[in-house]
């Protein structure tokens, strides 16, 4: 995966699990080992065809949420300051899906999500999105969500989560 630093800056990284989770449940050996084979054997970066785009005001964040209420089948991730959600800071909240064939992101970063009109138009969407609203983890986000939305019984509509999808 090619990272962007900013300034037109992008380094090579491999998405992995930390070497030392893997010390500890040795059954991600298998998957670690396979990543570390992709990154020693290959000599440039993957290329992935995806787009992604960062709304940076409050009406761009409506006009996507128009769009992706379209879609039947949504990803949502957060990015946040930590893993405590009463104390840590949500950074970004996005949202992805398949348009045209291409794999494309949604980002609404914090200088748009700290908007008050923000928190009740997400909150909203989230709550009436008629299809499938996919997370990886949804109980981490859903922590997130409750406190940020100030609401202990926040459910997403059709909530599914790829870890449950997983097991």
């Amino acid at each position: 995966v090619m990272i962007d630093l900013g300034d037109g800056k992008e380094v090579f990284g491999v998405t992995t699990y930390s070497p030392f989770i893997v010390t500890a449940d040795d059954s991600l050996y298998r998957d670690y080992r396979e990543d570390m084979t992709k990154l020693l054997t290959r000599n440039k970066p993957m290329v992935y065809n995806w787009a992604h785009e960062v709304m940076d005001t409050v009406d761009k964040m409506i006009d996507a949420l128009d769009w992706l209420s379209t879609a039947s089948v949504i990803s949502c991730d957060i990015e946040s300051t930590g893993f405590d959600f009463q104390s840590d800071e949500l950074l970004s909240v996005g949202f992805g899906l398949i348009a045209d064939g291409v794999p494309t992101g949604v980002i609404f970063p914090k200088e748009v999500i700290r908007d008050p009109r923000s928190k009740e138009i997400l909150y909203l969407f989230m709550k009436t999105y008629p299809g499938v609203l996919v997370f990886h983890n949804i109980k981490f986000d859903l922590k997130f969500f409750k406190h940020w939305f100030d609401d202990d019984r926040f459910q997403p509509k059709n909530p599914a989560d790829t870890m449950i999808i997983q097991y």
